[in-house]
């Protein structure tokens, strides 16, 4: 088919919308540059029903960031996000709502003029207002500004003033070269210094720095009237620029001015509003909006390069430009703003594109539509061309390794020829509802995917499935295909499949492989690099191993359709979040790390992006072209983009907390620090950044220390709600990012303090613990006390017992063994002397009574131990006295504290403990010196017996002396009475034997006494 004559050169769209004029002494090739036209700004409108103030009458943006607007009803601040009406406090109230200028200073603070007279200072939430008492000159604010001195001025309806100290002084009067009143519009101080005022009868005047005579640059008519807010404005390189209805647009030349000739002015409509941009370009605003392309001519000629762009909500009163280069237009019907993107629409009437670059490196563009013919576009020099019209709509592209260019549409491969698109039918077995890719082989064959049938190989006029491959999938659909360095064959598919074929073989990987992309949609070559991209994901495929990436944000590799690797290495991918750029220094860190998580610019409609990336045929949805450009096919046109020339913000923003709310809903002014009434728990903290040209994308992080042990990601929130607080002293901090991510690491902070009930000081914590204390240890004294006071029933239980038992002894065995020894007496004196059984009698009784009076002795000791004994001290000298007669060692004893009466089954347990180590350390230790201490102390009883002889070893301290049972006795009778038992000993160095007895324990009186018991306990 023959290429149709329909190529246009310049599209009428671009020529309607751009208006370049004739430039005198310069090349037109100095003026437009269509990556900048002004109707490429991103245009945000903002309108009253959106909460926009109306009737806006001056435009500032404080030091701080936050952007002011002066309106006739009212002083707004805006975030980006939300209008904010300024309504001060006690004592800080605003004098009058009709506001008629605004300037920020470098410093810090906002100066606000009143339309019927009067100033205003702002700063730290203190406002401060001049009126006639401070000299301020009667009628309105109409400007404000500052000299290089730091001297305030002031234009009004009756004059210029300067503020001296804390009063305005009016600069009027033959001291001043002024004899007559007028009303000031505009003020600007230039780079000298000098200032400049501009009046309503359009005389233009000066004061030169450190001088008191104004001087005329033009005497105006005293008969005119305007009221333009801005007709000086002052260039990048210096030079000051006037408006005026009578002499249009032009620079402002004192030596020119002198002479009588004046300068030229430009071939620009004059419109009340005038200000010069960052680049040096010339903005104009009224009923619409105009832009003089730098740079502007010099020296000065009439004719230059504009654009128009129409404004929809009426005549322009402010005219302002941010930190950031966005334009701001404030009118009585709203506001708008235009931000510098770096995305470019083209061919917004279409939809679907088919993308593919010919050997050229130029793009062309099929149209897909549901018309019988459907245009193609090319890309020639920058201007998109219609060269042609399908027969059918185009669903694939491709360009094989010779540089042809084919198209695929209904059932017919068109090949781009220099005589035109040659078409050719498919095959009759090459069945399917329509060609979804295509591809050629090394060996030269043309291979297709045909929806719902599968892959075929064309050989000839037949078609073969797979290629007669049996390791490929049947009757499977390949969504994509491409070649790879090696003109191999790659098939992608659904559920994480995808195919290399090598001549007559071919290899399947799957997500056993590693692949994680769900359906391919996308593979982009370069060198060995195989790029996968998918439903779900993106992926490296090296030629034998594949290697997942993931984002650090979520969802940002999601229905991949196109996919360029550029030669520098960046990787531009289109799909369903939008486009996104990940750069080669985040690549190769990934294929160092596989748990690196990349991190991505995302450019979408907020980027001029017109809808969103196209998801389904015709694929690919992404191409490069030779001049750099990178191509993408969208649901409602053509966009591109030139990474080079993209212009990155990397001013990070001011962080501001705004307002503090407590649980009942009061406003609590924020400061560095805020102390906050006992029993608040929660708190609403409403923060912001001033980022304004993307402010959708400006994100937050968040800290509350105190509550937050790491930073918490708030997305785009701009606040933050703390609940269950209690007393104590806390730090809220916000950091934020702009719109290319970067960050304000600064932030702001608050400091917190909640004050306490009483009941929830720490002196109150502590006081509730020491009483806690208390109670618990007199509970815990009191279950012991209570523990030993049954512990000395019981042995009292045993002393009774004892007596029973020995007054029954007594009253009837010892009485019955009386009796009957008595009657054997009796009857032993009737045999006669001299009989044997005489002998034997006489034995047996001679034996009964000595077993009589064992028992009475052993009646008499068991009611002995129930007398309480307290003589222990005596019991003990008197053993040792005895023990040492038969011994060569010295025997002293030792009494400390006074002897009480002591529990006599407990001391008698005592008693043979102490007999026995004395026993053992005279009989035993070769000492030569025997000890005995007995400590009578008010919370234990303690006794020590110690000797300097040859001890004892380790071993029988442990287990003892085979067949004796000293050691063992002695320990189980401490076990007893609840006494603590230990020995002290080594071979060669002596032994000391130490038995502690609780007081409870072991004085008689001690568990009736609590109170003393719990007193020696703790003392």
């Amino acid at each position: 088919m023959q290429t149709r004559l329909s190529e246009i050169l310049v599209p009428v769209a671009r020529l309607l919308r751009v208006l370049p004029l004739l430039v005198l002494g310069a090349a037109p090739a100095q003026g437009l540059d269509p990556t900048r036209d002004i109707t490429q700004f991103r245009r945000t409108t903002y309108r009253i029903e959106d909460g926009a103030p109306a009737r806006i009458t001056d435009i500032a943006q404080a030091q701080d960031g936050v952007l002011w607007f002066g309106t006739h009803n009212g002083l707004f601040h805006f975030d980006g996000v939300r209008f904010t009406r300024y309504l001060g406090g006690p004592g800080n109230e605003i004098a009058s709502d009709d506001i008629a200028s605004l300037y920020a200073p470098p410093e810090g603070g906002l100066w606000i003029g009143f339309y019927y007279g009067g100033i205003a200072f702002l700063k730290d939430g203190r406002l401060r207002s001049y009126g006639a008492a401070e000299g301020l000159p009667g009628g309105s604010v109409n400007a404000i500004t500052r000299d290089l001195d730091g001297t305030m001025w002031i234009g009004t309806n009756t004059g210029t003033a300067r503020l001296v100290g804390a009063h305005w002084e009016l600069t009027q009067g033959p001291a001043w070269n002024k004899t007559s009143r007028e009303n000031v519009l505009s003020l600007l101080v230039d780079r000298d210094g000098t200032l400049w005022e501009f009046t309503g009868s359009r005389r233009l005047g000066f004061l030169p720095r450190g001088s008191h005579k104004f001087e005329i640059y033009l005497r105006g008519d005293p008969d005119a009237y305007v009221d333009y807010r801005m007709p000086l404005a002052m260039a990048p390189d210096g030079r000051l620029w006037l408006a005026d209805p009578q002499h249009g647009i032009r620079p402002v030349d004192r030596a020119a001015e002198a002479t009588g000739n004046g300068t030229p002015s430009l071939s620009v409509p004059v419109r009340r509003q005038m200000l010069f941009d960052r680049d040096g370009n010339l903005w104009s605003a009224g009923t619409d909006l105009t832009r003089v392309l730098a740079p502007l001519p010099k020296p000065p000629a009439r004719h230059v390069l504009f654009e128009q762009l129409e404004l929809d909500q009426g005549l322009t009163f402010a005219l302002f430009e941010d930190r950031e280069g966005n334009i701001w237009t404030g009118s009585s019907a709203g506001l708008t703003r235009l931000s510098p993107r770096p995305l470019f629409r083209a061919l917004e009437n279409y939809r679907y594109f088919a993308l593919v670059t010919d050997k050229d490196g130029s793009l062309w563009a099929a149209a897909m539509g549901a018309a019988q013919r459907q245009p193609l576009f090319h890309v020639v020099g920058g201007d998109i061309v219609q060269r042609a019209e399908t027969s059918g709509s185009i669903v694939a592209t491709y360009r094989d390794a010779d540089g042809t260019i084919w198209f695929a549409y209904k059932r017919v491969l068109a090949q781009m020829t220099d005589r035109g698109l040659v078409e050719t039918d498919l095959p009759d077995d090459v069945t399917g509802a329509g060609t979804m890719a295509m591809a050629r082989a090394r060996d030269g064959a043309m291979w297709v995917s045909m929806l719902r049938n599968g892959v075929f190989r064309l050989d000839g006029k037949t078609g073969v499935q797979n290629g007669g491959i049996a390791t490929l999938p049947l009757d499977t659909t390949a969504y994509v295909m491409a070649n790879d360095a090696q003109g191999r064959l790659l098939l992608g598919y659904t559920d994480d499949r995808f195919a290399v074929v090598d001549g007559t073989t071919a290899k399947l990987f799957t997500a056993a492989d590693g692949l994680h992309v769900g359906n391919v949609g996308a593979f982009a070559v370069r060198g060995d690099r195989v790029w996968i991209g998918g439903e779900h994901g993106l992926a490296l495929f090296d030629g034998s191993k594949i290697v997942a990436l993931q984002s650090e944000t979520p969802g940002l590799f999601r229905q991949i359709t196109g996919i360029v690797e550029r030669a520098g290495g960046d990787l531009w991918i289109g799909g369903g979040a939008g486009i996104v750029r990940i750069a080669r220094s985040e690549i190769d860190m990934a294929l160092r790390d596989p748990r690196y998580r990349l991190k991505a610019t995302l450019f979408d409609h907020r980027d001029g992006l017109p809808g969103t990336i196209q998801q389904r045929r015709p694929m690919p949805s992404v191409a490069e072209t030779a001049d750099g450009k990178i191509w993408f096919a969208a649901s409602n046109g053509l966009a591109w983009i030139e990474p080079a020339r993209i212009e990155r913000n990397e001013l990070p923003p001011p962080v501001l907390i705004w307002s503090v709310t407590d649980a009942n809903g009061t406003a609590l002014t924020p400061a560095p620090s805020l102390d906050l009434p006992a029993g608040t728990s929660q708190i609403r903290i409403a923060y912001t950044a001033n980022s304004f040209t993307v402010p959708e994308r400006v994100r937050f992080r968040t800290k509350l220390e105190g509550v937050d042990t790491a930073w918490q990601d708030a997305g785009d929130r701009r606040e933050a709600t703390y609940t269950n607080l209690g007393p104590g002293t806390y730090r809220f901090r916000v950091i934020a990012a702009n719109n290319d991510g970067v960050w304000n690491e600064t932030g702001a902070s608050l400091a917190l303090t909640i004050a306490p009930f009483p009941y929830q000081t720490d002196w109150f914590r502590g006081l509730c613990a020491a009483l806690l204390l208390v109670v618990l240890v007199l509970l815990y004294r009191l279950r012991i006390w209570r523990l030993r006071v049954a512990v000395h029933a019981r042995l009292e239980e045993r002393i009774v017992e004892r007596e029973r038992i020995a007054r029954d002894l007594h009253d009837t065995l010892l009485q019955g063994l009386q009796g009957l020894i008595l009657r054997f007496q009796a009857a032993t004196a009737k045999i006669p002397p001299h009989e044997p059984a005489r002998a034997m009698m006489d034995s047996a009784l001679s034996r009964a009574d000595d077993v009589l009076i064992e028992s009475r002795d052993k009646v008499k000791d068991l009611r002995a131990s129930t007398q309480g004994l307290t003589d222990l001290p005596a019991e003990f000298a008197e053993v040792g006295a005895t023990l040492a007669q038969d011994h060569a060692a010295e025997f002293r004893i030792t009494v400390e504290g006074t002897p009480c009466e002591l529990h006599p089954i407990v001391q008698d347990e005592i008693s043979l403990i102490g007999r026995e180590a004395l026993s053992n350390a005279f009989r035993h230790a070769r000492a030569r010196t025997i000890e005995v201490d007995l400590i009578f102390d008010r919370s234990e009883l303690r006794l020590r017996v110690r000797d300097d002889g040859c001890g004892i070893s380790e071993a029988m301290l442990k287990t003892g002396k085979p067949g004796h049972w000293g050691l063992a006795g002695m320990r189980e009778r401490a076990r007893q009475i609840r006494g603590q038992f230990q020995i002290w000993s080594n071979d060669g160095a002596g032994t000391e034997i130490e038995l502690r007895v609780p007081a409870s324990m072991v004085y008689r009186d001690a568990p009736r006494r609590f109170g003393w018991r719990f007193r020696s306990a703790t003392a």
